[in-house]
């Protein structure tokens, strides 16, 4: 993003303090189809989600007319979408050519980071061997392509679990020292009670992981947390479901995520990103840091 369009970020984030709650932040499941099958991963489970190209240029009509300025694409892997001849490079040309100038792919990265123009999110489920438990014969792979970017700006990002929580350290140190990544993002698990039974942090764990974040931010190290998403993370009080925010699939528009008829599911969200923004869109002076530095 460069200086033009990271202004027309900080204006876009001033609309909620100005009184204009229409949404800015568009989510794209462009396919629930994916080459992985992780088993705390709810979204292979309905491979049927898939856009057509003509139901994506409608969609990003939609949205561009309902006040959507900035987006990201998620699955599924986004990297895999297609339709005839038509690829993901379209999809974002097309956006673009509506008028959105922020363009986020979150990719489990095992498929080239062709895309130029976008923001790759990479995922992980831990250091190495934890990860190749998980994700087998993928983590080499994916560094590979992260090397062969055609972006210079590419996160990583970990979900925290029971699977993984005790791990943090050496992923965090392990994935600094690759150099390849302009920072590193974390999100705490976030599912049912059924799956939060299973996977997810107890009260104790997320403070203790969070507490760990802040304390590797403090000491340098690209941890994409501000001071202030990390308090409103840790006491777990800050506003929800953002307005702000919408996701789409070929079947609709909801307002921040799909789970928003689950609150349950909303009162332990876990999304760092969904936390750093409901703390950008209140103008906070470290988030707005934060923000400018991701872009």
């Amino acid at each position: 993003m460069n200086f033009r369009d990271s202004c027309a970020a900080l204006r876009l984030a001033s609309r909620h303090v100005l009184g204009d709650h229409r949404p800015v932040l568009l989510g794209m499941v462009l396919t629930e189809r994916c080459n992985l099958s992780c088993s705390y991963c709810r979204s292979h489970s309905n491979p049927s989600v898939h856009f057509s190209y003509d139901e994506a240029k409608c969609a990003l009509q939609k949205a561009y007319a309902r006040g959507h300025r900035t987006m990201y694409v998620t699955g599924g892997e986004p990297m895999l979408w297609s339709d005839g001849t038509y690829s993901l490079v379209d999809i974002l040309a097309y956006a673009r050519k509506l008028g959105f100038f922020y363009f986020g792919v979150y990719t489990n990265g095992t498929r080239p980071l062709t895309i130029s123009d976008c923001t790759y999110f990479v995922t992980f489920d831990g250091p190495r061997q934890v990860h190749e438990q998980f994700r087998p014969d993928t983590y080499e792979q994916i560094l590979e392509n992260v090397r062969a970017s055609g972006s210079n700006r590419v996160f990583a990002s970990m979900m925290i679990s029971q699977l993984n929580c005790q791990f943090v350290d050496e992923y965090v140190t392990e994935v600094a020292t690759t150099r390849l990544f302009r920072g590193i993002w974390f999100n705490l698990f976030t599912g049912t009670p059924e799956q939060h039974a299973v996977w997810g942090l107890s009260a104790e764990q997320r403070a203790a992981a969070l507490d760990k974040l802040w304390q590797y931010k403090k000491k340098g190290y690209p941890i994409m947390l501000s001071r202030s998403a990390y308090k409103a993370w840790r006491s777990n009080n800050w506003p929800r479901p953002l307005r702000q925010s919408e996701i789409c699939t070929p079947t609709g528009f909801w307002r921040c995520c799909r789970d928003i008829g689950s609150p349950e599911i909303c009162e332990e969200c876990g999304y760092g990103a969904c936390i750093e923004l409901s703390q950008l869109f209140d103008w906070k002076p470290t988030a707005i840091l934060q923000a400018m530095w991701s872009a």
